[in-house]
């Protein structure tokens, strides 16, 4: 799949390369969608509606922390809006799901 005119500002070709923008990906044990399908993703604003630069294809499930992409930034990261802070996870979506699945993302 082509990546959407509205989200070419993201570094975001590796999601729409691979089936998680058709299929997503459901974690069965943490009973989640850790990423979304691309009919769901979804840019994101901050509290007051000012734009985040963040590409929301993802959920972490615990605080209200997204999984996405940044404009500028390379990979896919973690927004904690309590703190307005992000933080890297992986360098693609592949990798986030990999670590995910194994128990490496600690939030």
């Amino acid at each position: 799949m082509d990546v959407p005119s509205q989200f070419a500002r993201y570094p975001c070709g590796d999601y729409f390369a691979s089936s998680f923008a058709e299929h997503g990906h459901w974690c069965e044990p943490s009973q989640l969608w850790v990423i979304l399908p691309a009919r769901q993703i979804e840019e994101l604003t901050d509290f007051d509606g000012s734009p985040l630069d963040f590409l929301r294809v993802g959920d972490a499930g615990v605080n209200g922390i997204p999984f996405g992409y940044r404009i500028g930034h390379a990979g896919v990261w973690a927004y904690y809006p309590i703190d307005s802070d992000f933080v890297f996870i992986a360098s693609s979506v592949q990798g986030l799901v990999d670590r995910w699945d194994a128990g490496k993302v600690t939030l």
